[in-house]
């Protein structure tokens, strides 16, 4: 129902009662009701004068303004209810994301999260209260509709007979005398059975005072229609009060309703804090790491033609038992090899100098690739991609990415210890394979999907279960720094950062409205505008790190901070043969060898000669990587990866 501005004609119906319109009396203006001043605190009133909206309490109005006079009772009309139902309103569940991680726990409250509970609270609150309004709205409908009294006043005068109706002597007749009669109340009583008239008295006209009183069926009648009148005038005076109430409970719903999508909007506004994703890699987390098995339904359909290799549907290799490396013979009886180890993150964190002095060990070659490290393989030449979308490469098959081992592989087949064994080995040092999953929709089992089943650790698991990984992360904020000015885009300065920054921001936000932070970060379009502006997406470490934990244990992987590795550079080199099963190399052989050269390989010189990054950037991107490094930290049960020390 429409409401009315003040000083037009309401509605013939408000909330389902029709209002009457005899003709004769003209229907009140919005801003003069019927409706009684002290309502709802006073009964009906009709004398009084009319109740005035424009007032901040019941009791009147404002003095020196005019009220309606008041009006005459309405005839009886027909009342139609049906039963109302409060609208049901969901808060989404953005809003939730500062829910617990485990047993970790925001501390980054939203200031809108007291103001959501308040309104919950209120809409059940409103529910109970349109619940018992609907109730006694049915309740006066069935009155009205059957013309029943209320139970105070139960006269039923339809159903009586006349001979029902007595009126003794000196009673209801006397009230119903008229002045003359009383003035000779002396005379004697007037009754039903009075005495037979005489022969002389019959002939002469009946005076006044021998005039027989109302008959019975008139005193019915009157009586009927004065408690129809008393019946009818309650049942108006509660149909107003439902009308008002429910007019009243109806802006009440359209604010509530108002408020909640006010809410909404400003958690879509929100500054990144909580992405509905942020959840949702919790909730995936809470299935298990390692949780991924080969499935025979990944190769029941033979695909045919399909533009890359598809790498789930190979027979696994054959690996020789006195490899340390896993390496087979092919149908030439020439040794191949897929690396033992892969350097998988993360860009401009350091893997150039790790990698360098990783391959200085006597035991560890390195590959053909890109600075001997990089095969950019698995995250772009599969896919024929490139850094940047206008730069197209010829998609790669298998077999070339094996070619990139095959001077490693013979190192290693010429060396074997007394024992017979081969124990060299060799790695992959592309930083690109943790994170860009941007080719996923060419993956053949990922065909007509809207989100990927299949990525790269899934095909890595297939061909070798056993690859061990290292990952070096760097404070997600002094990354992108390092990592703008090294893609050289833009003018080299720190404004021409910050306005980077805050378009990249924009590029994510606009995607996460409409789709999960997850599908924006693997989208190959967004990845390229993020490449031309600033890659934000690179620093949700523990989104990428999911993916890797779903598929391989914890145990394959070294995680290292670039902050630790840089001061420490012994103890972490040391930690790191280690795990990779080589040789202990004590200092003076590391000094010798040059894993501890105090001079880096790969450092980006452009940033060193501009100024620090501004306070309020480096405030929004705080508060942007935040809950990702908490959740980064839990999965690592490592409290070092809040940088909270930097």
């Amino acid at each position: 129902m429409g409401f009315n501005l003040p000083g037009s004609r309401p509605p013939l119906s408000y909330c389902g009662y029709m209002l009457p319109n005899t003709g004769t009396q003209p229907l009140p203006s919005w801003s003069q009701p019927p409706w009684p001043q002290s309502y709802p605190y006073g009964g009906f009133m009709p004398n009084q004068p009319g109740f005035w909206p424009y007032r901040d309490n019941f009791y009147g109005p404002p003095s020196g303004v005019a009220t309606a006079p008041p009006l005459a009772p309405a005839l009886p009309v027909a009342v139609s209810l049906t039963s109302a139902v409060a609208p049901s309103t969901t808060v989404p569940d953005s809003q939730a994301s500062s829910s617990s991680h485990g047993t970790q726990v925001s501390d980054h409250a939203s200031p809108l999260d007291g103001l959501q509970k308040l309104l919950l609270d209120f809409g059940e609150s409103f529910k109970a209260e349109f619940s018992t309004l609907s109730s006694r709205m049915t309740l006066l409908e069935n009155r009205v509709s059957s013309h029943q009294p209320s139970p105070a006043k139960s006269v039923e005068c339809d159903e009586r007979e006349d001979d029902e109706l007595s009126v003794s002597p000196g009673s209801h007749e006397r009230a119903f005398l008229t002045d003359e009669d009383v003035e000779s109340s002396s005379s004697p009583k007037v009754s039903k059975t009075a005495p037979e008239p005489s022969s002389k008295s019959a002939q002469q006209p009946p005076t006044k005072e021998t005039e027989d009183p109302p008959s019975l069926k008139d005193l019915r009648d009157k009586t009927c229609y004065e408690d129809r009148s008393s019946r009818l005038n309650d049942n108006m005076e509660q149909s107003w009060r439902l009308i008002h109430r429910c007019n009243t409970m109806i802006k009440i719903l359209i604010a509530y309703i108002l408020v909640i999508l006010t809410v909404c909007v400003l958690n879509k506004l929100r500054f990144f804090l909580e992405f509905s994703v942020y959840n949702k890699s919790h909730t995936n987390r809470s299935i298990g790491f390692n949780t991924w098995k080969y499935q025979e339904k990944y190769c029941q359909n033979k695909r045919q033609n399909t533009s890359v290799d598809d790498i789930l549907c190979m027979k696994p290799f054959q690996y020789l038992p006195n490899f340390k490396n896993p390496c087979w013979r092919d149908v030439n009886h020439s040794i191949k090899c897929l690396p033992y180890f892969m350097l998988i993150g993360i860009d401009k964190s350091g893997t150039t100098d790790l990698f360098s002095r990783i391959t200085k060990h006597p035991e560890i070659k390195g590959n053909t690739g890109n600075q001997e490290k990089e095969t950019k393989w698995w995250s772009w030449l599969r896919y024929g991609f490139w850094l940047r979308q206008n730069t197209k490469r010829r998609r790669q098959t298998f077999y070339e990415y094996i070619s990139y081992f095959d001077s490693s592989a013979a190192h290693i087949r010429s060396t074997v210890n007394d024992q017979g064994y081969h124990n060299m080995i060799t790695g992959d040092g592309t930083p690109m394979d943790m994170w860009d999953y941007r080719g996923w929709p060419q993956i053949p089992q990922n065909l007509n999907k809207s989100d990927p089943e299949i990525l790269t650790p899934h095909l890595i698991r297939h061909l070798n279960p056993d690859m061990k990984f290292i990952i070096i992360l760097r404070n997600p904020i002094d990354r992108l720094y390092s990592d703008y000015f090294f893609l050289k885009r833009g003018v080299p300065t720190s404004a021409a950062f910050d306005v980077a920054v805050n378009s990249s921001l924009q590029i994510l936000n606009e995607c996460n409205r409409v789709k999960s932070l997850r599908r924006c970060l693997y989208d190959a379009n967004h990845i390229h505008k993020w490449v031309e502006k600033a890659r934000i997406n690179v620093g949700f470490y523990s989104v990428y790190l999911l993916e890797w934990f779903k598929v391989f244990p914890r145990d394959q992987f070294l995680i290292l901070r670039t902050e630790d590795y840089t001061k420490d550079m012994f103890n972490y080199m040391s930690k790191l043969f280690k795990f990779l099963k080589a040789g202990e190399l004590n200092m003076k052989q590391m000094n010798d060898l040059g894993i501890l050269s105090k001079n880096r390989k790969h450092v980006t010189k452009v940033k060193q000669k501009v100024a620090p990054m501004s306070h309020v950037t480096r405030k929004k991107l705080l508060k942007l990587y935040t809950p990702f490094n908490k959740d980064l930290s839990a999965m690592l049960n490592d409290s070092r990866f809040l940088w909270k020390d930097i």
